[in-house]
């Protein structure tokens, strides 16, 4: 493996950014374009954070994903199992919608930098960006594509003991909710949905080839989480 082979696999495949608080025994286990913002935002209570408070003159929500504003304590999996913590969540979502928002957002939008490592640019079609990411296995994967269950597991371990799904994260967030409530009397805001882009049509950006690849590549997680090929 050359040089940049190996920087590529310590960056992107090995990144962890688990959010921890030993205030609240709580963990979340952060996985990159399945709500993440949207539920950093609405967690902001737990680290005496509102969603109207800014940081460095800056508006919160710009900062929801920064380390070094004082905001967020991060941690690895081997710290979250030893932990023992009495919550332990992850947010998941369909594997064809994530990929078709990470393209949106990492490649439409704004250009993400650390694609440029498997040869993306911003004129990377969608049919050319899923066609490389179906060749990269999860330890060269940057994380906002890489495999949802990778963030899930350590080892045989699978770490979260409550796992909420993207698609009816609505329904699901009071269960968050009642958990801070009833144990630290802490509210905890209503799950709001931020930083969406596109039109929401992410089935009519895949053709057959495509939404076959992806069944591919995450076919562990799709079968994992019982996900669905977009109709």
């Amino acid at each position: 493996m050359e040089n940049s082979d190996v920087q590529i696999q310590i960056k992107m495949g090995k990144m962890e950014r688990n959010i921890v608080n030993d205030k609240y025994n709580f963990a979340y286990l952060t996985i990159p374009k399945a709500a993440n913002s949207s539920v950093k935002y609405a967690l902001l209570p737990t680290i005496s954070k509102s969603q109207n408070d800014t940081i460095h003159d800056s508006p919160i929500i710009q900062n929801l994903h920064r380390t070094d504003k004082d905001l967020y304590v991060y941690s690895d999996k081997q710290s979250v199992l030893h932990k023992d913590y009495s919550l332990v969540f992850a947010v998941v979502r369909n594997s064809w919608t994530r990929i078709a928002s990470c393209y949106i957002d990492k490649i439409q939008h704004a250009f993400h930098k650390p694609f440029a490592e498997y040869g993306m640019s911003p004129d990377t079609s969608f049919s050319e960006f899923v066609e490389t990411i179906a060749q990269i296995p999860d330890d060269r994967s940057e994380i906002h594509f890489r495999s949802q269950l990778s963030f899930l597991f350590l080892g045989d371990i699978y770490l979260p003991n409550l796992t909420l799904k993207v698609e009816s994260l609505n329904a699901q967030w009071p269960i968050i909710q009642s958990y801070f409530h009833s144990k630290y009397d802490l509210r905890i805001e209503d799950m709001k949905q931020i930083c969406k882009r596109g039109n929401g049509k992410y089935a009519d950006m895949y053709d057959r080839r495509t939404s076959k690849l992806i069944e591919q590549r995450y076919s562990d997680e799709i079968a994992f989480f019982n996900f669905s090929p977009l109709s």
